[in-house]
């Protein structure tokens, strides 16, 4: 079972050149889906089925400012608003795949004081290098 989560990478502000830490503000986090593919072969077979089972698909935000995070720094999105699959751990942070397939992940994450934060996809403890 393959681990995922999001982990900040360099998060800083300069201010009059001068470097301080920044603080992430409500952020949005990561969308996923299991993409099916078809067998082209069966022509007589309907082309596009609907999922019925198996989907899965997480949405959460975090409820808190994240202050001064630092270097793989685990951010935890701690409010999950659709879990299907139960894949994501708002405790950790973490998604496990529950099934195999191909998943989609976005997140958006906004430091309050105009500075930058590059972040990181870790899967199975190792950055992906996927991007």
């Amino acid at each position: 079972m393959e681990s995922i989560e999001i982990r900040v990478l360099d998060c800083s502000l300069e201010q009059n050149g001068e470097e301080t830490p920044a603080s992430l503000t409500n952020t949005t986090l990561i969308t996923n889906s299991d993409i099916k593919s078809l067998d082209l072969t069966e022509i007589q077979k309907p082309l596009i089925r609907r999922a019925t089972t198996g989907v899965v698909a997480f949405y959460a935000y975090m409820s808190h400012t994240e202050h001064n995070p630092g270097p793989h720094h685990t951010i935890i999105f701690d409010v999950p608003v659709t879990n299907l699959g139960n894949g994501y751990n708002h405790f950790s942070g973490i998604f496990s795949v529950p099934t195999s397939g191909v998943y989609v992940f976005s997140w958006t994450i906004a430091d309050s004081q105009g500075g930058y934060v590059f972040s990181e996809l870790v899967v199975n403890a190792v950055l992906s290098e996927a991007f």
